[in-house]
């Protein structure tokens, strides 16, 4: 069966990290399958695909929408062998459907990949999801943006949830805290105003002051590419050069390659973001048995159940978070270990590349069967 994936480009973010598994995992059951993308040169996932052998065609686009590009992407998609499509992202599920209403025939799968908190564009959102009117199976990778869906009755019926999945690896190392001091909490996100960086910073100030020690934080991850969020990113710095002591304790890493390793040397993962779909960050600290502590929005109540896999707080409440702070310098070596034991059971059990890919598997046997 020939499968299509459709993505704007294989850059280093969540989606596109997914969507190289998913291609990787297909082609493992069989599958023979090809690669779309629009902007070729951000590539940093290009390696992997290469690594598997897997054709990749090159669309380039321009930002914007573009009649020239249309036409380009109907005819040159349009004459590969295709039995279904999978796209993710809206750019890639736009064209996808406007070539499924000229190839009926073909079966489509689109995937939207984050939430609804991230439309820029009421009307634009709708736009988008009015068009999935002609797909076969629209899948998200969390149930709180399933949910929210389901209100349009077109989409209704075809929709699907399917968790992120990851490589299962069958080492991961334990990492015992000795003394709270010693504890090391790592932020794996991008530099923006949704991902709350200033209120965390708020909460370690509090933090210290009812404490009089602070936790050593890492933050990995660069600025995004619009101006709000470098300004974002200079308000953070701006801050803590005011708080020596948080200064103190604080590292900014940059974009990291090797995101296991650097989850393998902290003891928790914290995650202070105003929304998420299903965050890769979390997902894979719960992979090496990390516990989290996380804002209380879309699925994380799911993920990281309260004091069993991680501590839950309010986004938007900084005593909120030093608290959940607290709380996890308050639990003993036993506790610990029991926690990062669930932690990891619930990721082998819910979250493993084999749940993803079946997953998948399942709807386009059933699609082709319709």
């Amino acid at each position: 069966m020939n499968i299509i994936l459709i993505i704007p480009q294989l850059g280093s973010g969540g989606a596109e990290r997914q969507f190289v598994y998913l291609a990787q995992g297909l082609k493992q059951k069989g599958y023979s399958v090809k690669v779309v993308v629009f902007y070729p040169e951000k590539s940093f996932f290009r390696s992997a695909i290469d690594a598997c052998d897997i054709p990749v065609h090159e669309i380039e686009k321009k930002p914007g929408f573009s009649l020239v590009f249309l036409l380009k992407f109907l005819h040159q998609v349009g004459r590969l062998d295709c039995d279904v499509i999978i796209s993710f992202l809206s750019s890639a599920n736009l064209y996808s459907e406007i070539l499924k209403f000229f190839r009926p025939s073909i079966k489509l799968i689109v995937s939207e990949r984050s939430s609804h908190y991230d439309d820029s564009s009421y009307w634009t959102s709708l736009f988008y999801r009015v068009a999935h009117v002609v797909s076969n199976v629209v899948t998200t990778n969390n149930y709180s943006h399933y949910s929210w869906l389901k209100k349009y009755t077109w989409i209704d019926k075809k929709l699907e949830c399917v968790y992120n999945g990851f490589p299962l690896n069958s080492y991961y190392t334990p990492l015992l805290p000795r003394s709270p001091s010693e504890y090391k909490y790592l932020v794996i996100a991008r530099v923006s105003s949704g991902k709350n960086g200033l209120m965390l910073i708020k909460a370690l100030e509090l933090f210290y002051k009812q404490n009089k020690f602070i936790p050593k934080i890492y933050w990995a991850g660069n600025c995004g590419n619009c101006q709000a969020d470098n300004d974002y990113y200079l308000a953070m710095r701006d801050m803590l050069s005011k708080l020596p002591e948080v200064n103190n304790s604080w590292k900014w890493l940059g974009e990291v390659e090797d995101v296991t390793s650097l989850i393998n040397q902290c003891h928790f993962l914290i995650h202070p973001s105003f929304h998420e779909g299903l965050p890769n960050a979390v997902c894979e600290a719960m992979m090496q048995a990390r516990p989290v502590l996380i804002s209380d929005v879309c699925d994380h109540s799911r993920l990281i159940k309260h004091k069993e896999r991680g501590f839950l707080f309010d986004p938007n409440n900084y005593k909120s978070i030093a608290h959940s702070i607290l709380l996890s310098y308050d639990l003993s070596q036993e506790e610990f270990e029991k926690m990062s034991k669930s932690t990891r059971m619930y990721a082998e059990s819910k979250l493993s590349f084999d749940s993803m890919i079946n997953g998948y598997d399942v709807i386009i046997r059933n699609i082709i069967s319709d």
